[in-house]
């Protein structure tokens, strides 16, 4: 990921939590970062031998809120979405994520 942020508080943040997510295989991507709203797409990985392993969207999404309180306080995250990656027939999909799972686009 290429962080393109003058803030070194979001940069600080969010090369801590992709270096947690590219651990196994994800990505994160700044949508947008605006006044003091921030927009990121998490691009979640995948391990077949240990799915409990990776990331998923909550923890992501918490892991960076309270990251931005200590580092950026000024900052808040407006979203996370998600990229589900070789879901829904080997088509990767930029979808809202749930708590509980992922919802397919309307076909």
């Amino acid at each position: 990921m290429s962080i393109n942020t003058d803030d070194p508080g979001v940069k600080t943040v969010l090369d801590n939590m992709e270096t947690i997510v590219a651990a196994e295989g994800g990505s994160l991507d700044i949508v947008s970062l605006d006044e003091n709203q921030l927009l990121v797409k998490y691009n979640k990985g995948i391990n077949e031998e240990c799915p409990e392993c990776v990331p998923d969207h909550e923890m992501v999404k918490m892991m960076i809120e309270n990251s931005l309180t200590i580092y950026a306080p000024h900052i808040s995250l407006s979203d996370l979405l998600c990229l589900a990656k070789g879901a829904y027939q080997g088509i990767s999909t930029l979808i809202q994520c749930s708590a509980t799972r992922l919802f397919p686009p309307d076909r």
